[in-house]
């Protein structure tokens, strides 16, 4: 499991750039679980830019690259996948290596997986190079093994370990309010009903197996790309990203250690 220190310190009210780093792993081994090892991330955007596609032909997209000033023509074979029906804006992060200019993949920022990053939530405002500073770049990732913290569920996550750090560092631990909206709660046996404002039932077939589920419905909600900032923080977990839906769903997994699903009703 990889986890980010710039992200833990979401939960924390201090800045993670001035902590020592050393120290933490050392308290961290000392009182909690094992950090097999940590290291730092410096991403260097500059071979990297933002491109806007123009054109879908057959086998070519056209893809204009204004910080680069370039138009283009990459394979669609290659992004394909990700071109939805309502989608109408499609923009790309690419990557320049000498005079050859292809879509990034998630290789390209450590990921261990294969792919071609999906397309990103912008706007041609951002193709001057803005983007890049919605992407986080700079971080300090721990790698702890998942068998140290079997017995922590409740460091599954980011949440989990800021609190840790927090309690040993004597540092100012930011209570839940500060993330969570709390929402009624309908408590059912084994089967939800359903009424006007959910009209999706949930229905729990074996209680030794899922002893509970929860779920909230939504009426609308649009499938978007990924959020620049999102991204950044999974490719550095070593996640890959797919769309929003999917990525924010991941993000809250990662971030309180509550796995979470979305269902398209």
């Amino acid at each position: 499991m990889k986890l980010s220190l710039s992200w833990i310190f979401d939960h924390i009210d201090a800045d993670w750039q001035k902590q020592n780093v050393d120290k933490i792993v050392e308290k961290f081994n000392q009182t909690t679980a094992e950090i097999d090892d940590f290291y730092t991330v410096e991403f260097d955007l500059t071979d990297f830019a933002l491109g806007k596609v123009l054109k879908i032909e057959k086998d070519f997209f056209t893809v204009s690259i204004p910080e680069w000033k370039k138009e283009i023509k990459l394979k669609a074979q290659d992004i394909s996948v990700y071109c939805l029906p309502e989608q109408k804006d499609l923009y790309f992060i690419l990557k320049k290596s000498g005079a050859k200019i292809t879509f990034a993949t998630v290789q390209d920022f450590g990921v261990e997986k294969d792919g071609i990053l999906p397309p990103v939530d912008a706007k041609d405002s951002d193709l001057d190079g803005s983007w890049k500073k919605r992407f986080e770049t700079k971080d300090v990732i721990f790698d702890v093994d998942n068998k140290s913290v079997t017995h922590r569920p409740d460091m599954w996550g980011h949440r989990g370990f800021a609190r840790e750090i927090a309690a040993f560092m004597k540092l100012p631990f930011l209570p839940e309010t500060e993330f969570l909206n709390k929402k009624e709660i309908g408590v059912f046996d084994k089967k939800t009903k359903t009424d006007n404002q959910n009209p999706i039932s949930i229905e729990i077939d074996d209680k030794k197996a899922c002893k509970r589920f929860a779920g909230i419905y939504f009426n609308s909600i649009e499938n978007k790309p990924t959020d620049i900032f999102v991204l950044s923080r999974l490719l550095k977990i070593n996640t890959r990203p797919i769309n929003a839906i999917v990525d924010i769903t991941n993000y809250v997994m990662f971030d309180w250690s509550q796995p979470s699903h979305a269902y398209d009703a």
